[in-house]
C-alpha cells in the first residue's frame, strides 16, 4: 500500500472510530442531563457525581472532535473549512467556548482575514484552554492584533513556557509523546496543539510556542 493510500485509510479510520463513539457519548451525556432535571433531588453528593460526569462527556466529545480533525488532517484534507472575516470576531467566540471571564484585548477596526470563522474559533479555544490547565485564569491575556499583511492572535500566560528545544515539535504529530512525559511540554488533552496544527493548517495561518516561564506565549498568524 503507497504511502497516500496508508494516509487516506488511516484517516477514514479515525472517521469511523470518531463517528461511532460520539452517539453513544451523547445518549449518555442527554440521559445524565435527565438525571440530574428530574431524579437527583437534593442529595449534593449525586448532584457533585452528575456534574463530574457531565464535565468528563464534555471533555471526551471535544477530545472526539480533534480526533476528527487530525483523521482528516492525515488524509491530507482540511480538518475544518474557515470562511472570511473579521479576526475579532472569531477569537470572542472561541473565548466564549471555554466558558471562562478572560482579558481580552481587540482593536477598536475589524482585521479581516481570508480564512477565520469556525475553525479559528476552536484554535483560540484550544489555546486558551492549554492556558488555563498550566496558569490562573486571571492570567491568562488574549490579544489580536493587526500585522499588516497579517493578522495576529496570542494567548498569553503566567505558567510555564513551552521549553525552546520542543517548540517546533509541539505542533507535531511526533512531538506529542515528548511533549507528554516533560513538565515544560504543556501538553494538552487528546493531542490538543496537534489539533491546532491541523485547524492552522487548513486555515494557511501558522502558529508557535514563544514566552518564558511566567511569559508563556502561543502565537497565530492569519493572512489577509
Amino acid at each position: 500500500m503507497s504511502e497516500e493510500k496508508l494516509r487516506a485509510a488511516m484517516g477514514d479510520l479515525l472517521a469511523l472510530v470518531v463517528h461511532d463513539l460520539r452517539n453513544p457519548v451523547a445518549t449518555i451525556s442527554a440521559n445524565v442531563s435527565f438525571v440530574k432535571e428530574v431524579g437527583a433531588g437534593d442529595d449534593e453528593d449525586v448532584i457533585e457525581a452528575l456534574d463530574d460526569v457531565e464535565t468528563a462527556l464534555g471533555d471526551l466529545m471535544r477530545g472526539l472532535e480533534q480526533v476528527g480533525w487530525v483523521g482528516r488532517w492525515i488524509a491530507g484534507q482540511a480538518s475544518m473549512e474557515g470562511a472570511a472575516g473579521d479576526l475579532r470576531s472569531a477569537v470572542e467566540a472561541g473565548v466564549r467556548r471555554t466558558h471562562t471571564s478572560l482579558s481580552v484585548t481587540l482593536p477598536s477596526e475589524p482585521i479581516e482575514v481570508r480564512r477565520a470563522g469556525g475553525a479559528l474559533a476552536r484554535v483560540v479555544e484550544l489555546l486558551v484552554r492549554n492556558a488555563l490547565a498550566n496558569a490562573a485564569p486571571e492570567t491568562v491575556h488574549v490579544i489580536v492584533q493587526d500585522g499588516g499583511a497579517e493578522g495576529v492572535v496570542e494567548v498569553r500566560d503566567a505558567g510555564r513556557a513551552i521549553g525552546e528545544e520542543l517548540r517546533e515539535a509541539a505542533f507535531t504529530l511526533e512531538g506529542q509523546q515528548i511533549l507528554k512525559g516533560r513538565a515544560d511540554g504543556r501538553y494538552s488533552r487528546v493531542v490538543g496543539l496537534l489539533a491546532v496544527r491541523t485547524l492552522v493548517d487548513s486555515l494557511g495561518a501558522s502558529v508557535e510556542a514563544d514566552g518564558q516561564d511566567g511569559d508563556a506565549v502561543f502565537r497565530v498568524r492569519v493572512p489577509k
